[in-house]
């Protein structure tokens, strides 16, 4: 895998996107969408992940409903994190996070703005 800043307590598999917009139906997939017209290059830079099974290294850390999307350019690292269950997008990596959920009057303009001020520079 690309990166250490998911969790220990689940193993992953890569997945496409076509596979993720197919099995994920939950709060939050339209971010990608949104990221291909206003962040290509995020977009293009990340990499999706689902978890598959449980390590047992933390009671209670498996969530396979979750999707995960790693942004790696080499020199930055981020991750957004759906969580489809408690209706929360995820936005970490190992400087900062933030998460922003239905409480949210616009979820996808927060995120998009997250990523703009915290973790890239275009």
């Amino acid at each position: 895998m690309k990166t250490d800043l998911l969790s220990d307590s689940q193993e992953y598999v890569q997945e496409t996107y076509e596979d993720f917009f197919n099995r994920f139906n939950g709060f939050g997939k339209e971010i990608f969408n949104i990221l291909k017209i206003e962040l290509p290059y995020v977009f293009e830079n990340l990499t999706l992940y689902k978890a598959i099974k449980s390590t047992g290294k933390h009671i209670g850390g498996f969530q396979p409903l979750d999707s995960y999307a790693i942004f790696d350019d080499e020199n930055i690292q981020f991750v957004i994190q759906l969580e489809p269950l408690s209706e929360v997008i995820c936005l970490f990596n190992d400087k900062t996070g933030i998460e922003i959920g239905y409480w949210s009057e616009d979820e996808y303009r927060d995120a998009i703005n997250f990523i703009k001020q915290n973790f890239i520079t275009i």
